[in-house]
Formats: structure tokens, C-alpha cells, sequence
């Protein structure tokens, strides 16, 4: 709820409250990182802003979560 209304906000604070799991995993966390910069690097300078989200946006959540299940699926699959 709060990332709906304060996207950039709740953003900052995510990654910030992460910083402690990064140092505590090390090499570990190397693809959640990659991740994360991959979905960032999808947004443009002035959509990254404290607007708050359109109704529509658990679409593009939904499948988002889908294609890294799959993602992985797939890499279960290959071992």
C-alpha cells in the first residue's frame, strides 16, 4: 500500500532496509542484485517519482512475479 502511494519513497526505503541481507549474503546475493538493477534500469529518470501508481499497476506486478517463476522453472529444469 505504501509503494502504491509513494513509489520513489518506499523504493529508497526498501533498498536501504536491504543493505544488511546484502552484506550478511555476500557472493550469495550476486543474482537478487542483478534483479533488481535489471527492474530499475527498465525505468526512465522522470517516471521514477513519488506519483502514486495507476490502478493498473498489479497487472504489470503480476506479471513480472510470473516471468521470474518461470525464469526459474526453467533453470531448475536445466540441471
Amino acid at each position: 500500500n505504501a509503494f502504491s502511494k509513494n513509489p520513489a519513497r518506499t523504493w529508497l526505503t526498501i533498498q536501504q532496509a536491504l543493505q544488511p541481507y546484502y552484506v550478511k549474503k555476500g557472493k550469495n546475493i550476486r543474482y537478487h542484485l542483478e534483479l533488481i538493477e535489471e527492474i530499475m534500469d527498465k525505468f526512465s529518470f522522470e517516471d521514477f517519482n513519488d506519483k502514486p501508481l495507476e490502478e493498473r499497476y498489479p497487472l504489470g506486478y503480476a506479471s513480472q512475479r510470473r516471468e521470474l517463476y518461470k525464469k526459474k522453472i526453467e533453470e531448475e529444469t536445466e540441471v
